[in-house]
């Protein structure tokens, strides 16, 4: 589940073909979602019964479903190939300028990353071309002329083309500016940190065992900051997320006497940790949310294209762009697996 950092609705993604089956009212909002063309495209009901619906059951066609609370906002549907199409892509007018069509583009090229895909063609009402032209091409599209099938009289339907290659390139450049659109509840106001935990403590905080961790730095002023749990070697994956609920910093002792229950460790390995320093910093969360589906770091880095370096501690995500995008990424893989 996501939230839309602009209308503050939460954003949830559904998908349609092979194993994804979703419920009858799901099926049904996407024919709404794709009917509502018909001024566009007559005769847009009967394709979707006939071709569409059919092709999601055999899973040879692919639906995409965006919601916005209870309500859909955009779809998507597309044909996983070599040269695949992207047959139908929507964003309703009020939601547009809020990076649904970018989450979109995401979805897509994750739905046919693994397909070996090496182009996307679609065909488009020229006047819509024209108005959305920066997106597209923003994305590698190009006006390729004509399309083969002429929909409508007097408004001239083209046909428009990408290689896959560019347009990943331009999805991983969109996500960390994704996450600024979409994202997940948190104080937006503060910066979101990514934590580096060993994979015990991680599970014990993501178990509620442990709502304290112990750092000998960190920012006092972070106090109901988002911050996404890193579990080093051997998990190497995103496993959860919490919200800092305090940052208290005190003297060993006085942290010892205040947290000790909540730290998730015997004071002999307490002791060791603080050494000769003065002053601990206790982080307190709350919110915890530990991912059903965990993403891996190695899985990251091959759809992004780039090495991730972990946090020897921590890192703010505004400071590190990389980091920024796979957070983003992560976030879609995790909705939409």
């Amino acid at each position: 589940m996501y939230q839309n950092s602009k209308t503050n609705s939460k954003i949830q993604i559904v998908k349609f073909g092979g194993k994804d089956r979703p419920d009858e009212t799901a099926h049904n909002h996407l024919k709404i979602m794709i009917e509502e063309y018909e001024d566009l495209y007559p005769g847009i009901d009967l394709w979707f019964k006939k071709k569409v619906s059919p092709d999601i059951e055999s899973g040879s066609r692919h639906g995409i479903l965006v919601y916005s609370g209870e309500t859909p906002i955009g779809s998507a549907i597309l044909k996983k190939n070599e040269f695949a199409k992207l047959c139908s892509m929507r964003v309703v007018s009020s939601h547009q300028l809020e990076g649904i069509g970018s989450l979109l583009m995401a979805l897509v090229g994750l739905e046919l990353r693994h397909h070996r895909t090496k182009r996307i063609h679609f065909t488009i009402p020229e006047d819509i071309w024209t108005k959305h032209l920066e997106f597209f091409v923003n994305y590698g599209f190009t006006d390729c002329g004509h399309a083969g099938t002429q929909y409508r009289l007097f408004d001239k339907e083209i046909a428009c083309s990408a290689s896959f290659n560019n347009i990943w390139r331009r999805i991983t450049e969109t996500l960390p500016d994704l996450l600024d659109d979409i994202q997940l509840d948190s104080n937006h106001s503060l910066p979101e940190i990514i934590l580096s935990l060993h994979p015990h403590f991680a599970e014990s905080i993501l178990s509620g065992k442990k709502t304290v961790e112990i750092r000998s730095r960190f920012p006092a002023r972070r106090k109901g900051a988002l911050v996404f749990f890193y579990a080093t070697h051997p998990s190497q994956e995103l496993v959860g997320q919490a919200v800092i609920a305090d940052v208290d910093i005190k003297s060993p002792i006085d942290i010892w006497e205040k947290y000790s229950a909540e730290i998730g460790c015997s004071y002999e390995e307490y002791k060791n940790y603080c050494g000769n320093r003065k002053k601990m910093t206790a982080i307190k969360f709350e919110n915890i949310i530990p991912y059903r589906n965990k993403v891996s770091r190695a899985q990251l880095e091959v759809l992004l294209q780039n090495n991730l370096h972990p946090p020897q501690s921590y890192g703010i995500l505004q400071n590190n762009r990389s980091w920024r995008a796979a957070i983003s990424l992560s976030t879609i893989l995790r909705n939409s697996i």
